[in-house]
């Protein structure tokens, strides 16, 4: 319970399957918005400062998988885990703290460009927006990615992709080797992010930006 109307907010997953860093992150949220709220009423004369004070959402994650015990905190640690975690964890401790977004408008995503896969077909795209828009470069009203063999640039036409909130832009096998062992719905590589924490103008995602 975080308050004293006994209100508790249960995280269903299946730890054994991989859910573990996911749940982690649900906890790390929880911990750190909790420990700032009754943070500021323990500043009341009479209050104290709750037990578990946790300044940063990574000290959460580190909470976390301490009381997960096993090897989880081998397994699970934030170097160990994609980029988009360490990532979504700093933005949740900007969010604490400035209590509001950098950039409350959605964004619109009018093209993109993938560089340096050695494949022989373009890879598909696919952009998929919480709470905005989806898009594919499968879709049949796609207009046809331009390809040279290293670098594909997909124009997603119209007023683009509108992102509002999390999204991701996932790069899958396309071509000969669509279907090969389902190979096609495997990503390839995965940029995670947030319109609140972006602005307007080119996103220059690197290697170390990127879940792959």
């Amino acid at each position: 319970a975080l308050d004293d109307s006994g209100r508790t907010l249960v995280v269903v997953g299946d730890l054994a399957a991989g859910d573990r860093a996911r749940c982690g992150l649900a906890v790390s949220a929880i911990l750190r918005v909790a420990s700032a709220v009754l943070g500021q009423a323990a500043a009341a004369p009479g209050q104290q400062l709750p037990q578990l004070r946790i300044d940063a959402a990574a000290e959460g994650f580190g909470a976390y998988l301490r009381a997960v015990g096993g090897d989880a905190e081998r397994a699970l640690s934030l170097e160990r885990l994609p980029p988009s975690f360490g990532r979504g964890l700093k933005h949740l401790d900007f969010s604490v703290e400035a209590r509001c977004l950098p950039n409350p408008r959605p964004l619109a995503l009018l093209g993109a460009s993938v560089r340096g896969l050695p494949l022989s077909d373009a890879p598909v795209l696919d952009v998929c927006s919480v709470g905005g828009a989806s898009w594919s470069s499968e879709a049949p009203s796609a207009p046809p990615a331009e390809w040279d063999g290293d670098e594909a640039f997909y124009a997603l036409g119209g007023d683009g992709c509108v992102l509002r909130g999390d999204f991701a832009v996932v790069v899958r096998f396309g071509g000969r080797y669509r279907d090969v062992g389902g190979a096609g719905q495997a990503p390839i590589a995965r940029y995670v992010a947030s319109s609140g924490f972006l602005c307007d103008g080119a996103i220059d995602a690197r290697a170390g930006e990127i879940d792959v």
